[in-house]
């Protein structure tokens, strides 16, 4: 369930980063952003609005820090080769 609702919040920065370049720039194609980026005239708070919204889309979907509290979850439980409690002698 972590795991859900975190990737969740993710997918949630990324869309909204998505939407505000479209919406800035009428383009999500790099080039054509990097283009009218020159001619665009944008608000003070719209490049790092789309900013932190991609980095958070990028760390929600990377399990980056803070973003990673399903992580350690996921990787409690044993491995197949060491879930054998007894030792194997050859």
């Amino acid at each position: 369930m972590k795991a859900f609702v975190v990737n969740r919040i993710g997918d949630f920065g990324l869309m909204l980063a998505m939407f505000m370049i479209f919406w800035t720039f009428g383009s999500l194609t790099f080039a054509e952003v990097f283009e009218r980026l020159e001619t665009v005239r944008l608000e003070a708070w719209v490049m790092p609005a789309i900013t932190l919204l991609l980095l958070l889309g990028a760390a929600g979907k990377s399990a980056q820090a803070p973003l990673y509290v399903w992580l350690p979850d996921a990787m409690a439980g044993p491995t197949p080769v060491s879930a054998s409690s007894t030792p194997r002698r050859w």
